[in-house]
């Protein structure tokens, strides 16, 4: 049995809900005798269609952003992870290198030309295969390697067995080898003796974010007969990379890449 007290209590609740739902109703009719383009949005059931639509944006926003971290994800793919790119002293190698002397720099008097881009996961590849690329992209290729047949050699050697594209990957060898910096003792086409250490200080000094560690240099020894009275020339440089940014190189990587030791203390950069 209720009390009077309890009856009491309960008729104040109903009296309570009953002025909220006055209110909210009082709310509406306001809205409806005060701004009476709301009723007219109201009747005419616009709202439906514009809930629609903000539903039909947000799902447009969340592909985009499920899009865009796809694309992110497959351009960190399209750049090797660790890469090393080989540089050639021209002069010196078709002085030096009666095999090289064959190829198109030397007839087209380079100072330098890109021999490969090494994918260091990727040393043990052997392949056979043709690299295919746009006539546009291949011209520009030319530009740093001038050779078609290095050009298929660095391929078959590195990129093919990478997860690159041959676009993807004579990309790279593009981007990072007209992003990298060379000194002018090395481009100005004349003689000059230098020190290992003074070469690879102007190069840190070119390049941002380069440290000594992140390049290697390798040294040809000359004939004595053609009076270069066995100087040390430089043949190849090789910078180490991680993705796109300079990064220092694996003492342990190959037999490719050489300490900087190989090049003694003094060296000569050929002219042509």
């Amino acid at each position: 049995m209720l009390n009077q007290t309890d009856v009491s209590n309960i008729e104040a609740v109903k009296v309570d809900k009953l002025a909220i739902t006055v209110n909210r109703t009082d709310s509406y009719r306001n809205r409806l005798i005060n701004y009476p383009a709301f009723g007219k949005y109201l009747a005419s059931g616009k709202y439906l269609v514009d809930n629609y639509l903000v539903g039909k944006y947000l799902v447009f926003a969340l592909l985009l952003g499920v899009y865009s971290t796809s694309y992110a994800v497959n351009q960190n793919n399209s750049s090797a992870k660790n890469s090393v790119l080989s540089i050639d002293l021209v002069p010196a190698l078709c002085q030096l290198d009666n095999n090289y002397r064959r190829y198109r720099q030397c007839a087209d008097g380079k100072s330098v030309a890109t021999r490969s881009l090494m994918i260091i996961n990727n040393r043990s590849c052997h392949s056979q295969s043709i690299p295919k690329l746009s006539p546009v992209q291949a011209k520009m290729v030319d530009k740093f390697i001038p050779d078609r047949n290095i050009q298929k050699q660095s391929w078959q050697k590195y990129g093919a067995c990478s997860r690159l594209s041959a676009s993807q990957y004579f990309r790279q060898v593009i981007q990072k080898s007209s992003h990298l910096r060379l000194p002018k003792e090395i481009t100005d086409g004349q003689t000059h003796s230098i020190t290992t250490t003074q070469l690879i200080s102007k190069f840190i000094t070119s390049n941002q974010g380069l440290k000594a560690n992140d390049i290697r240099l390798r040294c040809q020894r000359g004939h004595h007969n053609k009076g270069n009275q066995g100087k040390l020339f430089l043949t190849e440089i090789q910078v180490c990379y991680q993705q796109n940014h300079f990064h220092h190189c694996a003492t342990n990587i190959t037999d490719e890449i050489p300490k900087n030791t190989s090049c003694g203390g003094n060296i000569t950069i050929l002219g042509k």
